[in-house]
C-alpha cells in the first residue's frame, strides 16, 4: 500500500510541476504518461538515488544536508532522459520540481502515516 501512496503522490507532483512550470517543463500525454512517469521516478528513487547519497555522503555532511537536493536534481535529470515525453529545460526548473515533489510527498505522506496504513 505504501508504494502505491508514494506513486500516487509522485504522479501529483509532476502534475503540479507540469502546470505551474510550463513553458520549460512539459511533460506530453495525460494520465498515463503521468503515471508512467511517476512509476519510472520510483524505480530511479528506489534504485539510484540511495547510491548517490552513499557516495555523496562527505558532501551532504560538510553542506548540513543541503547536497540533497542536488542529488534529488540528478535523480530528475535521470527522468527526463529515461522519459522521451519529459522535458525539462533549465537548472531552476529542476530545483523548483524537486521542491514540488518534495512539499506534495511530504503533504500526502502526512495524510497517509506509516503505521495508517499499514493496518490498512
Amino acid at each position: 500500500m505504501r508504494i502505491i501512496v508514494q506513486i500516487a503522490a509522485n504522479g501529483i507532483g509532476l502534475w503540479i510541476a507540469r502546470e505551474l512550470l510550463a513553458p520549460n517543463f512539459q511533460l506530453a500525454g495525460g494520465f498515463g504518461t503521468i503515471l508512467l512517469a511517476a512509476i519510472v521516478l520510483g524505480i530511479i528513487q528506489a534504485f539510484a538515488k540511495p547510491v548517490l547519497k552513499i557516495f555523496s555522503f562527505p558532501l551532504i555532511l560538510l553542506t548540513f544536508g543541503l547536497f540533497n537536493i542536488i542529488i534529488s536534481v540528478v535523480v530528475l535529470w535521470l527522468l527526463d532522459l529515461a522519459l522521451p515525453q519529459l522535458s525539462i529545460s533549465g537548472v531552476w526548473t529542476y530545483v523548483w520540481t524537486v521542491i514540488i515533489l518534495w512539499l506534495t510527498n511530504l503533504f500526502i505522506t502526512m495524510a497517509f502515516p506509516k503505521d495508517r496504513l499499514e493496518t490498512e
